[in-house]
């Protein structure tokens, strides 16, 4: 991986193969827009796109404003694309936006008229969360029982076996449901868990 990473940053391309390889299975599952589709300006101006790529280039800096904007190159194997993501969500996945990672992401078109199509961050999600064992739980932490209607409003799209664990901050005490009651762990649920109730509130073990 720190191999294709240097052939990237010196050369602008891959030879020893595109660090996807050993994901297609993931970028077919979940990706659903090729980056070349984007650059060729053929996805309309603010329309949301699920992304499996590999960063690279990543920077940030700050604008007029002080606030912070990270932005990077993301690629998969037909093209890439600047993706760009805003102090909020910087902060909430930087740990996630690092260079050579592979990250599935959600994100909106965004067309100028005197700059390239690039990509504004919504939410992204290492390929390590993509892929997940039947016999591991998810689990979710609260502040506390108020939120187990937004958690089950969540989840019971995604009817599966796994586990769920929810944890309450104010009485440090966990509840967990039944095999029969369980989720299908997939990057959907939790992107849509991260986005309710923040990536560090979730976590599959």
């Amino acid at each position: 991986q720190q191999k294709l990473s240097y052939e990237k940053e010196l050369a602008g391309l891959y030879f020893s193969g595109h660090p996807l390889k050993d994901y297609a299975h993931l970028y077919k599952a979940y990706s659903d827009t090729e980056l070349l589709s984007i650059a060729d300006d053929e996805i309309p101006d603010r329309q949301t796109v699920n992304i499996c790529g590999v960063l690279s280039q990543t920077g940030k800096r700050h604008l007029k404003t002080g606030k912070i904007m990270f932005t990077s190159t993301i690629s998969d194997f037909f093209g890439e694309v600047e993706l760009v993501a805003f102090e909020n969500n910087y902060l909430k996945y930087a740990n996630v936006l690092t260079e050579a990672n592979c990250v599935y992401v959600n994100a909106t078109v965004n067309k100028g008229e005197e700059r390239p199509v690039s990509l504004i961050l919504n939410s992204v999600l290492p390929f390590d969360t993509l892929a997940v064992s039947k016999d591991k739980s998810l689990y979710i932490r609260l502040e506390n029982k108020s939120f187990i209607g937004d958690v089950l409003s969540v989840i019971s799209k995604y009817k599966g076996v796994s586990v769920v664990c929810l944890y309450f901050d104010d009485t440090k005490k966990t509840m967990r449901s039944d095999s029969e009651n369980g989720v299908n762990i997939c990057a959907r649920l939790i992107n849509d868990l991260c986005d309710k109730f923040g990536y560090d509130n979730i976590k599959i073990k």
